[in-house]
């Protein structure tokens, strides 16, 4: 997927990046759904940056997906988030690694989840001041999403799109009520892409950054960590739980449709 002139290029960019010239390293780790990604490390196997290539295999086309992740770690990089190292327009990011320890693998005490809270909402402050969506942002996305499954060639099944359907106009409504709070939200919060260390959080993978009300993120990973029968759970009032439990069981359903149907 990455030819020798363009991994070329890269090299001497993470070389820059490092201010050394060792001889880089390349593997490949472990294929996800949506995305391949390379380790770049040195020869002694110091780990330096991440290459993400981004695939056709999500609903979501790669190229918005890549323009998503790079506006994120534009706002957020060297803070909570990986630095860009480079990127181009074939949809391929070069970022730094980061080092730390998945969050739900360790011990959570309540200065660990006061961490996590403290972090989403540096991020939904942040992004609302950067970006202020609307809630035409927001239907535009769900809209657009139910425009791709209605049109895959997976076919996907037809009565989880309507549901969605049905769904995303109730939404529209609590939007009414709500714009004011909207927000950028990190989209895929699950455990992987929580990283510890010692005293700050790191997010990775943000390539569903996207608008919406900040408790999309709290809700979905309490929807993550109840399904793979984790015990954590973060705070959210009844009511913005209510309101988000069957928006994301939908997109979930449809989601392993398509994973189903790559494999």
């Amino acid at each position: 997927m990455i030819n020798d002139s363009l991994k070329l290029e890269i090299e001497v960019e993470v070389m820059k990046k490092y201010n050394f010239m060792p001889e880089l390293i390349w593997s490949k780790l472990e294929k996800g759904f949506t995305n391949t990604k390379y380790l770049i490390t040195t020869k002694s196997q110091k780990r330096l940056a991440v290459c993400k290539v981004y695939s056709d295999t999500d609903i979501i086309p790669p190229v918005i997906r890549f323009k998503r992740e790079k506006l994120a770690l534009e706002l957020f990089g060297g803070d909570i988030a990986p630095k860009i190292i480079w990127s181009s327009n074939a949809n391929i990011l070069v970022y730094e690694y980061v080092q730390g320890k998945e969050f739900l693998k360790m011990d959570l005490d309540q200065e660990k989840k006061e961490l996590l809270e403290k972090t989403l909402d540096h991020i939904h402050d942040k992004a609302r001041i950067a970006k202020s969506p609307l809630k035409q942002d927001v239907m535009d996305f769900y809209n657009r999403l139910i425009e791709e499954y209605e049109n895959s060639p997976k076919n996907y099944p037809p009565e989880l799109i309507e549901e969605l359907k049905k769904i995303t106009k109730i939404h529209g409504k609590i939007l009414d009520s709500n714009e004011e709070n909207l927000t950028y939200i990190h989209g895929d919060l699950v455990p992987p892409n929580l990283l510890f260390q010692e005293k700050k959080l790191m997010l990775i993978d943000w390539e569903y950054f996207r608008p919406e009300l900040p408790c999309f993120d709290s809700n979905y990973l309490n929807y993550y960590s109840k399904a793979h029968k984790i015990p954590f759970e973060m705070i959210v009032e009844k009511e913005r739980r209510d309101q988000y439990i069957q928006l994301i069981d939908t997109l979930e359903k449809l989601w392993y449709h398509g994973y189903k149907k790559k494999k």
